[in-house]
């Protein structure tokens, strides 16, 4: 209905839909339709450039699919994980961190993780951080953290950097082993 009023008012349209070939399969279809007037009169035909998307549809899916599975199994994971940038703020934490630490995702999305480690320890955690950018690896790193309740943890850091498709780094991994 949309594209009809679109084209029938003149303008152009553009979009993706679900068509049948002439044995009644279906496909999906990508399209831009270009109302046409001879003569500035009424509309007297349209063009249609198509293309066949089924194939990228079913890869899509397929990610989708797949980032569906890696979500479910990354939040519902008795290890603690983080993703951090490269400045050190919480950019991923899941419910295993969040219990870990007894804290809400709002309360520490966008902070800093020196900002959970106890202040005796922050200078030297965070020396070993950077470290961690420079050599791109994390192993067994040893850290106390601030519990909600004001009790100390002290955990065990695994880490890896992830780079965007050239080598500039797109942010940290690290997993939060509870060794207290």
């Amino acid at each position: 209905q949309a594209m009809w009023s679109t084209i029938l008012s003149g303008q152009v349209w553009r979009g993706e839909l679900v068509n049948r070939r002439k044995d009644g399969s279906r496909y999906h279809e990508a399209m831009s339709i270009t109302p046409v007037c001879i003569g500035g009169q009424a509309i007297t035909h349209f063009i249609a450039v198509k293309q066949d998307i089924s194939e990228r549809k079913k890869v899509e899916a397929a990610l989708h699919e797949s980032e569906e599975r890696f979500r479910q199994l990354f939040e519902r994971s008795p290890v603690a994980y983080q993703s951090l940038d490269v400045q050190g703020r919480l950019l991923t934490v899941n419910e295993a961190w969040l219990a870990l630490l007894g804290k809400s995702r709002s309360e520490v999305i966008g902070r800093a993780f020196s900002d959970f480690v106890a202040p005796d320890g922050a200078a030297s955690c965070q020396e070993r951080l950077v470290q961690f950018l420079d050599t791109g690896l994390l192993h067994a790193m040893e850290c106390d953290l601030l519990h909600q309740d004001g009790s100390r943890l002290t955990v065990e850091l695994e880490g890896c950097l992830g780079h965007d498709h050239g080598p500039h780094l797109r942010q940290a991994h690290c997993v939060l082993h509870n060794v207290t």
